[in-house]
């Protein structure tokens, strides 16, 4: 990407960006342009779901051939799935066309759309109605139904299974209002619920009463695309489902998904017409391709997750604040990453509800401070590892790049190698339980909710991917505060989600390092819409053939 190319997309996404935080902070209807209301008072009527976001500031692209429906395509993807079940994966990736939604994020405008529910409202500050599509049905023929909604929420957001979504939702329960109406309670307030439920994954509730064991090892949705086969190791084959009456609008009738972990391998097959759509691609490997989308900076975000809850000298708030100081963000950026981001203080995007540039610790590059931290905790020569499930070349740079950094301040470190599978597994390791790494990398933090709770979400121990420290006495006072700033809206929501942050950002919880850009590579016969800073992915139903 052209430095003035990088300099346009910043200044169209701000403003894009500023509208979402403006639905986030004051939401508490999802839908429709009626001001927020406040958790005494609930909006009186059911307002029909609307755009409420901005349009994009119009920029000069080029008129895209027309798309054709039908044909085939062969999707390179980075790694195979741990799970195929929607409902127990920890990301979206392949399992992300299975499901409908009930609600979703609009990647080119940002706006929370419908999807399977027409329309919802909230009655309380824990509780939301959500009004369902009529004619629903799963790929076996089963219905779309409230209970079967309830029965998915309840086991996705209960933390004890590890799934995605109580990162968002955390221990609802459902109320059947009728057969074209639910009722989603939260144990928290939740005034940001819409924003959510796209992460909110459904399964035929028949045959998942009758297949508990399938519930979590493979995936009978209702989305735009089934899953016909998947060999495992080798291939996953989705197929258009015609049943399928959602939002989204897919014309491939079938794709095929491999996984090759070497980044110039994925883009070697686009070049060579193997596959139609490389996915996440390094800068020089973007060189290789046809053509290529430009994942706008601000969803992803790269960071080290530091384990206080079992790592000796990750107990030790000074050799956490060494390990920040001791990395020379600013050289890697402009390096290894060709200037494409900068350094960041935060791990979610400018704007979003809690971003802050006042009372936050930072940490410049100052190996002296990172050497005397060290000195004065007593752990000069301690030792320091984290695992690599990657075997692309960028990342592994950066990885031996951080490490080169840790070892000059007097540490001693290791990476040790790890399957991909082995790797995922590493990000949720369940409630209460730990990870046996000082750290563990993660360069694509995902925050689709503009939303600081999101990131505070790892300093609670009621997540099951939070590696911090569960002191009873300090868990009990921040999940107070963290229970308290997600109930309030607008300014008082922005204030508080902030001065936790002043928190988590001295002592540190995480080590924010820069916001990730992403290229996927595409065939010249393959178009996808340009994605932005409001989603990473490529969604396979918005993938179209052009000739």
């Amino acid at each position: 990407m052209s430095k003035e190319g990088y300099m346009l997309f910043r200044l169209t996404t701000a403003k894009r960006l500023m509208a979402v935080v403006l639905v986030a902070t004051g939401l508490a209807v999802a839908c429709g342009p009626a001001a927020a209301p406040t958790a005494t008072a609930p909006p009186p009527t059911p307002t029909k779901a609307a755009a409420t976001v901005a349009a994009p500031t119009a920029t000069a692209t080029p008129v895209p051939a027309a798309p054709k429906r039908g044909g085939k395509i062969t999707w390179a993807a980075t790694g195979e799935p741990a799970l195929m079940s929607a409902s127990a994966a920890t990301t979206d990736g392949v399992t992300g066309p299975l499901s409908g939604y009930l609600a979703y994020r609009n990647a080119n405008t940002g706006a929370v759309d419908p999807d399977l529910a027409e329309k919802w409202e909230m009655k309380d500050i824990k509780n939301w109605r959500f009004y369902l599509k009529k004619g629903v049905k799963f790929w076996n023929g089963e219905a779309f139904t409230p209970e079967g909604i309830i029965s998915d929420l309840e086991w996705q957001s209960n933390p004890v299974n590890k799934s995605r979504l109580p990162r968002y939702i955390q221990s609802a329960t459902g109320t059947v209002v009728d057969p074209y109406t639910v009722d989603i309670n939260c144990s928290t307030p939740c005034p940001t619920l819409p924003m959510g439920v796209y992460h909110l994954k459904f399964q035929a509730p028949q045959w998942a009463k009758a297949n508990p064991n399938l519930y979590t090892g493979t995936t009978l949705s209702n989305g735009p695309y089934k899953l016909a086969e998947y060999k495992r190791g080798e291939y996953i084959t989705l197929t258009r489902y015609e049943g399928y009456i959602g939002a989204l609008s897919p014309t491939l009738d079938e794709a095929t998904i491999v996984w090759r972990a070497e980044s110039k391998v994925r883009a070697a097959m686009v070049a060579t017409g193997e596959a139609n759509v490389a996915q996440m691609i390094s800068i020089a490997d973007s060189k290789l391709v046809p053509k290529t989308v430009n994942v706008g900076i601000g969803v992803e975000n790269a960071m080290m997750r530091l384990n206080s809850r079992a790592d000796p000298l990750m107990k030790d708030k000074r050799v956490r604040q060494a390990l920040a100081y001791a990395i020379d963000r600013d050289t890697i950026t402009k390096t290894l990453l060709q200037g494409l981001t900068k350094p960041k203080d935060l791990t979610f995007a400018p704007g979003s509800v809690g971003w802050t540039e006042t009372n936050i610790t930072r940490y410049p590059y100052d190996p002296a401070k990172a050497r005397q931290l060290i000195k004065d905790a007593g752990f000069e020569g301690g030792k320091i590892t984290a695992p690599s499930g990657t075997r692309e070349t960028l990342d592994n740079e950066i990885y031996q790049a951080i490490m080169g950094y840790i070892e000059a301040v007097g540490l001693k470190t290791q990476i040790i190698p790890l399957e991909g599978l082995q790797a995922q597994q590493i990000w949720s390791v369940g409630v209460g339980l730990t990870s046996p790494y000082s750290f563990s990398w993660l360069l694509g933090h995902t925050n689709d909710q503009f939303d600081a709770k999101v990131t505070l979400n790892y300093a609670d121990c009621r997540q099951a991917y939070s590696y911090w420290r569960c002191d009873p006495d300090e868990q009990k006072s921040f999940q107070a505060k963290l229970d308290d700033a997600s109930a309030a809206v607008g300014a008082e929501r922005q204030k508080k989600m902030a001065d936790l942050m002043t928190w988590f950002t001295d002592e540190p919880v995480l080590i924010s390092l820069w916001g990730t850009p992403y290229f996927h590579g595409l065939r010249a016969d393959t178009a996808f819409p340009t994605t932005n800073s409001f989603s990473s992915a490529v969604v396979i139903a918005d993938v179209r053939l052009t000739q």
